[in-house]
């Protein structure tokens, strides 16, 4: 094979499951006439789909294969994971407080900005890696250092838009239901954390 149709064929392995994902969540949007923010297994693949939407993205403007290296394992440990763990996958009604756009808007982004962060980490891991591989350096590995750090950076960016759309969000959607906006409970906390670590 030449490095040609390994691409190609890599590149169909992460975009045909990744449509199949869209459809089977599409239907299931169908089936339960709701967004797909009741359960963790929805979450899960949720996550799948926006880490590899984001590696389509990112490939495609840095010209980078390393975006599709990380959405394929990313992409296919989550969905295993979704489907072996033991977690509730059966389709249900939200309970009241949970029917507001608000939430579906809160959720949805969140769960995209851990897919980038998702994204982020491999990056950062391939850099590590490299960087203990490398014990002299060429220019041509300082070069693809300063690439996988700037992929890095890139998508943490996003992640960090995302985080902080979020949790704004999170406090609009907490006031339409509760009437406040902010009460310090673990998740709001945790939330503010995260979003200041990063």
């Amino acid at each position: 094979f030449t490095g040609r149709w390994v691409f190609w064929a890599g590149l169909a392995g992460v975009v045909v499951p990744y449509l199949l994902a869209i459809a089977g969540l599409s239907a299931r949007i169908y089936i339960a006439e709701r967004a797909p923010v009741s359960n963790m297994y929805e979450s899960m693949v949720w996550l799948a789909i926006s880490l590899v939407s984001f590696a389509l993205v990112f490939g495609a403007i840095y010209r980078s294969r390393l975006f599709l290296a990380g959405a394929a394992a990313l992409g296919f440990i989550t969905l295993v994971l979704a489907d072996y763990l033991p977690i509730d996958a059966s389709i249900s009604p939200l309970v009241p407080v949970l029917k507001s756009a608000w939430l579906i808007y809160h959720v949805q982004t969140i769960v995209a900005s851990y897919g980038a962060f998702a994204l982020a980490g491999f990056l950062g891991h391939v850099f590590l890696f490299h960087f203990m591989a490398t014990r002299q350096r060429t220019p041509e590995q300082r070069e693809f250092a300063r690439q996988l750090d700037l992929y890095s950076y890139r998508t943490m960016q996003v992640g960090v838009l995302l985080l902080t759309v979020g949790t704004i969000l999170g406090g609009v959607w907490a006031n339409a239901s509760w009437g406040r906006y902010w009460g310090w409970d673990p998740k709001e906390t945790w939330a503010l954390i995260s979003l200041l670590g990063y």
